[in-house]
Parts: structure tokens; C-alpha cells; sequence
């Protein structure tokens, strides 16, 4: 299992993660994904496809909501650098922010992540049926 933590030292950025909706990018305003760190492929290494990038597949979360995700993006070594919702990327951002209690596309910050319990996402792929499970 690994942890897809929301936060860089100890804040949340304001243009991406949680927050991706709010960059001067081509995104829509709920649009989000799920970070993925180094260091969770270094000490995950069974978890995150090398070279997986636009790898499309369904997670199960802890409420029973099946989304379709898709590894996108590529770091330095080949791996995929963020995990977001396939086709639309609004999707997660949506959800997230539902399970939030947060119904409107404002900048999440640590105190919404305080208040919910949590700032991150716990990652598992389940061994015998190749699932990949999350937690928020």
C-alpha cells in the first residue's frame, strides 16, 4: 500500500493535485489527479507500472464507487507521474471534493484536508485479481 499525498511541504499547491482545475492550463475547474512521488514507485516498486503511462483501468474505492483511471504523465525514469480520472478528468475532482463535503470548485486547503481527516490517498493493488483499491 502506498500513501498519494496531496501536500509539498506541508501545503497544498494551489495549481495542482486537489487543486489542478485551478491552473492556467487547458482544465476545467474540478479537474484533479492523484500524485505520484518517487518515492512511493522506489519503496512501492509492484505498485505503479513501469512505463505505464495512458495504462486505463478501473480502482475501487473504500465506498464502493468503481472509476476509471488512467497512469498519465512520464517522470525522468519512466514512470507515470499522476494518476487521474478517465475520460474526464473533472471526474475525481468531483468525487474528492463530494467526500469532502465541498461542493463548489474553491482552492481545497489544509484546513478542508484537516477537517475531512486526511490529505492523501491510500493506494493498494490487490495481488490475486490485479485490482487496484483506494482509500480516502
Amino acid at each position: 500500500m502506498a500513501f498519494l499525498d496531496f501536500l509539498v511541504n506541508s501545503n497544498v499547491p494551489t495549481q495542482s493535485g486537489i487543486n489542478w482545475g485551478h491552473s492556467a492550463g487547458n482544465v476545467c475547474a474540478f479537474d484533479a489527479y492523484l500524485p505520484i512521488r518517487m518515492d512511493v514507485i522506489s519503496n512501492n516498486p509492484s505498485l505503479i507500472p513501469h512505463l505505464g503511462t495512458n495504462l486505463i483501468f478501473d480502482i475501487t474505492w473504500d465506498d464502493g464507487r468503481v472509476m476509471t483511471m488512467q497512469f498519465e504523465g512520464n517522470n525522468n525514469h519512466g514512470f507515470p507521474k499522476q494518476l487521474a480520472s478517465h475520460p474526464d478528468k473533472s471526474t475525481l475532482g468531483h468525487y474528492l471534493r463530494g467526500r469532502m463535503g465541498i461542493n463548489t470548485s474553491r482552492l481545497i486547503t489544509i484546513n478542508d484536508f484537516n477537517n475531512y481527516g486526511t490529505h492523501g490517498v491510500d493506494l493498494t493493488l490487490d495481488p490475486v485479481t490485479g485490482q487496484y483499491l483506494c482509500t480516502f
